[in-house]
């Protein structure tokens, strides 16, 4: 066996970026994408929300504005709203800091879309979905547990003019 000698690289997460720097990166373009998650992470905020910024703005001709934002920075909805003119909520559970950014987008006019990775919307299957994570379904904890995610996400979708999934 042999040790390898490997530098160690410094790694930061990308999207670690200040608010004002997501406004101007949102400004930026004539359409405008604000998406919206909970709060950042390597899995799906990366993939759902970071990724597609990434994508709208990469062609660098100015059409696409896009950024991300999260629960701590709704402090400023209003001014997020302001700008975007499409927000794109992402597997956001209903609560009342999304009813207030849907009701602030609405009242502005803007179109409001629910971004979603799996079938976690309809709680007539959460008995699929539990037994496909092999939840124990003879925990009540875990029925009401699961009744409430899935039932949450779903009152999301119902409130945004449409959805987005894989």
């Amino acid at each position: 066996m042999h040790a390898l000698q490997t530098p160690s690289v410094a790694y930061a997460d990308p999207w670690l970026q200040p608010l004002e720097e997501r406004l101007r990166m949102l400004a930026a373009g004539h359409r405008r994408v604000a998406y919206y998650y909970e709060s950042a992470n390597n899995s799906t905020f990366r993939y759902r929300a970071y990724n597609m910024v990434q994508a709208l703005t990469s062609d660098g001709d100015g059409q696409f504005g896009a950024s991300y934002f999260f629960r701590s920075d709704l402090d400023r909805v209003d001014e997020i709203a302001d700008l975007a003119t499409v927000l794109v909520i992402c597997r956001s559970g209903y609560d009342h800091t999304v009813a207030t950014l849907i009701a602030r987008f609405r009242a502005r006019g803007r179109t409001i879309i629910f971004d979603i990775d799996d079938f976690v919307f309809n709680s007539d299957f959460a008995h699929l979905i539990m037994n496909t994570l092999a939840v124990p379904t003879h925990d009540a904890a875990a029925w009401v547990h699961w009744f409430h995610y899935i039932g949450s996400l779903g009152t999301t979708l119902r409130a945004c003019d449409s959805g987005i999934t894989t």
